[in-house]
């Protein structure tokens, strides 16, 4: 909850910096600390939510990781107790990895 609602701040909290260094740029009565302010929290926002996003995609992947060898370990067991006159190689590889493949691209997609 604490990272989802961080990241909706930074990301909420952007247009607003934009708009005060905006505002500083366009006023020459306000002091010069205002811009300077104003863009420093505008990178330092920037910066936030580039890690929220990375860090988002670092979970998608480990989790992604996780079930691919879960599907391959399941899917190399149940191969094990199938007879060798049934399949061949090419089905036996597609078998392990194909399946596998998908379940790790379809983690990527929802992170």
């Amino acid at each position: 909850v604490g990272h989802g609602c961080s990241f909706l701040v930074c990301k909420l909290s952007t247009p607003l910096a934009f708009w005060w260094l905006l505002e500083a740029l366009k006023d020459d009565g306000l002091p010069q600390w205002h811009g300077w302010a104003a863009a420093s929290l505008l990178s330092c926002l920037c910066v936030g939510i580039s890690i929220f996003i990375a860090s988002g995609q670092y979970k998608a992947v480990v989790i992604g990781s996780a079930a691919r060898q879960a599907v391959s370990s399941l899917v190399f067991r149940q191969l094990l107790g199938l007879p060798a006159f049934g399949l061949s190689t090419g089905a036996l590889s597609t078998a392990l990895t194909v399946d596998a493949d998908r379940v790790f691209l379809a983690c990527n997609e929802m992170g």
